[in-house]
């Protein structure tokens, strides 16, 4: 008697629903690819277009046409979306600076130690966004991943299943960089 495979349990996939009128819209977490290219257009100023096509790539039960149809009816509602949708893209990433040298970021049950950039990382970081058709995104999530004290291929694995988990990571980076430091400037 052939011995029976269990079938394979599949995580839940990460789903923001919303009743418009009288359909439901599912939108689920963009790709790394869809979340670069959306992080771009905003970016290169064209906010609007990016939450659009945000939205359009991560409903799974309308096709693109019908999303953007939707849209051009309830534009208000683009908001809110694409709100979810970046919930969404975070996860359950979280971040908090441990002392002046160092961050402990969470992602999917699993803790980082992430270090502060010192001048030479910072400064390449920041050249390498300067650069004609640089990718503000991907040079964020190789700047995290460069300083993750950790096994970065396990942080980097984390990331493609919630892509915007760099964003929080990196304000926290910044501020060990120095960003937000209060500079009072006394005239007499």
């Amino acid at each position: 008697m052939a011995k029976q495979k269990k079938p394979k349990t599949q995580a839940p996939v990460p789903l923001a629903t919303a009743k418009i009128g009288t359909e439901f819209y599912s939108f689920t977490v963009p790709t790394t690819s869809q979340f670069t290219r959306y992080l771009e257009k905003i970016k290169n100023g064209q906010s609007q277009v990016a939450y659009r096509e945000l939205l359009q790539v991560t409903c799974t039960t309308h096709s693109p046409e019908q999303v953007k149809e939707l849209l051009a009816k309830k534009p208000v509602a683009i908001r809110s979306l694409k709100e979810a949708v970046e919930e969404l893209s975070v996860g359950d990433a979280e971040s908090e600076v441990r002392d002046d040298h160092s961050i402990k970021a969470t992602l999917s049950g699993q803790e980082f130690s992430i270090s502060g950039p010192d001048y030479e990382q910072w400064e390449k970081f920041q050249q390498a966004v300067d650069r004609p058709n640089s990718r503000l995104y991907e040079e964020m999530k190789k700047l995290i991943l460069e300083l993750c004290d950790e096994d970065a291929d396990d942080l980097a694995a984390l990331f493609a299943k919630a892509p915007a988990a760099a964003n929080v990571f990196f304000d926290d980076i910044t501020e060990l960089a120095g960003a937000g430091i209060e500079v009072v400037v006394k005239k007499d």
